[in-house]
């Protein structure tokens, strides 16, 4: 969410509870651009080209590999199969 107060910004996301959230590409990528846009009133950081689809999920490997679990698959469909 984006709003102007006065004569700032404020971007808002409620995105970003875990690392799974913290680590996925859509999340960064909102974080950075609303972050700009409330800095600057601009937004010139382009989408990636990994950003997620309605289907596909993109994660910042090297954010997510902050989670201990994180070679067990971020969440069951990333799971590796059961040996």
């Amino acid at each position: 969410m984006t709003v102007s107060y006065g004569s700032g910004r404020v971007f808002h996301t409620t995105l970003g509870h875990d690392i799974n959230a913290l680590s996925s590409v859509d999340f960064v990528v909102t974080l950075q651009r609303g972050t700009e846009w409330a800095a600057t009133g601009k937004v010139t950081q382009k989408v990636p080209s990994d950003f997620p689809t309605a289907n596909s999920v993109s994660y910042r490997r090297d954010l997510a590999a902050v989670d201990p679990g994180y070679e067990r698959g971020l969440n069951p469909p990333d799971a590796p199969p059961a040996r």
